[in-house]
């Protein structure tokens, strides 16, 4: 992703977490259940799955976004 995208995206995502108080471990969340379908889905850019320990654990790129390094 671009800085711009990600910055987009990062700023809609603490907006979210401004107004209705969304976690950090929400985001997370729903990034464990999107990996989780992904292995089934032959669209998805990454077809892998990841524990949510690890999710939760990245370091963030910015806001709640964060980066997993996938090794093909």
């Amino acid at each position: 992703m671009t800085g711009g995208v990600l910055k987009m995206f990062g700023d809609a995502a603490l907006e979210h977490q401004r107004k209705y108080g969304t976690t950090n471990k929400q985001f997370a969340m729903i990034a464990y259940k999107n990996h989780k379908h992904s292995v089934n889905n032959p669209y998805a850019q990454i077809q892998k799955e990841f524990p949510l320990d690890l999710i939760e654990n990245m370091k963030p790129i910015y806001g709640p976004i964060n980066a997993i390094q996938v090794q093909n």
